[in-house]
């Protein structure tokens, strides 16, 4: 059995985060999988904390003090499920984001192909269209790559649906506190794109650095 542990983080958008969730809890999980969410609510008003526990009491809820922004948040949520478990796998998931019934099963099946030794991107679109909104970037191409039925390799990402092997982590540790809003290299390790599209709720600006 691998064990995978979610990883997210949400300010003041209760309704964004719950329909992700459901997304997530209606996925299809291969078996030989199983897996736990750590929510990080960093300081919300709107009662997401409270609607989270009501409807999804098997996340790991950690309070923030609203003063963490993305980069921040997820550190926490990765510091944090790394101390209640040995994870083999990572993923990190942005709350905004709506996962197609088949995401969980298509980026395990990736990882299982690559003996789960790289990083692996999951590209987003905007909803009800094609439009890549999120994906990966190769240093040659000033442009976001769009899905083309193969995976391909590329040297940056954005962090929407993002898996990371227990291999990477141990290789290159958590998130770079330092920073508020994308901090976190590969150092050598492979990074390629998943074959196929998620769903993606609302379109904000990209880090301009990848994740």
């Amino acid at each position: 059995m691998k064990n995978i542990a979610i990883l997210l983080t949400c300010h003041n958008r209760k309704d964004k985060t719950l329909m992700c969730l459901s997304s997530l809890y209606t996925c299809i999980i291969p078996q030989g999988y199983s897996f736990e969410v750590f929510l990080v609510d960093d300081g919300s008003t709107d009662g997401t904390s409270e609607a989270v526990r009501e409807q999804f009491p098997v996340v790991n809820l950690i309070q923030g003090d609203g003063n963490l922004y993305w980069n921040r948040g997820m550190y926490l949520a990765w510091k944090t499920a790394t101390e209640f478990k040995d994870y083999d796998i990572y993923l990190w998931l942005n709350d905004d984001t709506l996962l197609f019934a088949d995401a969980m099963r298509n980026i395990l099946a990736v990882g299982k192909q690559t003996n789960f030794s790289a990083i692996i991107c999951g590209a987003t679109c905007a909803k009800g269209s094609q439009q890549v909104t999120y994906s990966g970037l190769v240093h040659s191409q000033n442009k976001l790559l769009a899905p083309n039925g193969t995976i391909q390799q590329c040297h940056i990402v954005n962090g929407n649906f993002l898996l990371v092997p227990k291999v990477i982590f141990d290789k290159v540790g958590n998130l770079d506190w330092k920073f508020t809003v994308c901090a976190y290299k590969k150092q050598g390790s492979s990074v390629i794109l998943l074959p196929s599209l998620w769903e993606h709720v609302k379109q904000t600006p990209p880090c301009p650095n990848g994740v």
